[in-house]
């Protein structure tokens, strides 16, 4: 981790999973960051639940490297893992594994333009999770 490589599958789900029951009663829960390989998918689906939205927020590299190191630099820790070098080995790792975790969620995808002011990105996935409870609660 601390070279920007990916936690084994079984640890984030199990870590998902603990902490997801600890708000079990919650109506409904936003996961930052996961899945990010395409066995993660299944492997969340299979032992949690269903994902029904994915947020992508599609930007730059330029843009997510000055956005963690911005709030690495504002979170007042400095993690050994947030420097520019780790930040574009994890950007890396993320590229290449993206397309088949986008194409397993076509119809549940909502991808928003992340290089515009954060306010802005964050009005449309605000929007997007209004629209999907609105829908969930007509169910």
């Amino acid at each position: 981790m601390k070279k920007g490589e990916l936690v084994p599958n079984a640890d984030v789900v199990y870590l998902l999973k603990e902490g997801i029951r600890k708000v079990a009663s919650s109506k409904g829960i936003l996961i930052d960051g996961c899945p990010r390989v395409k066995d993660q998918c299944c492997d969340f689906e299979v032992a949690i639940a269903p994902i029904d939205l994915m947020i992508y927020l599609e930007c730059t590299e330029k843009t997510m490297v000055e956005r963690v190191l911005k709030e690495a630099k504002e979170s007042g820790g400095k993690r050994p893992n947030d420097n520019e070098e780790t930040v574009r080995a994890r950007i890396t790792t993320f590229f290449k594994n993206n397309d088949p975790i986008l194409n397993l969620y076509t119809k549940r995808k909502k991808i928003i333009n992340g290089d515009r002011d954060v306010d802005e990105v964050f009005a449309d996935v605000q929007k997007c999770i209004e629209e999907l409870m609105a829908k969930l609660n007509e169910s």
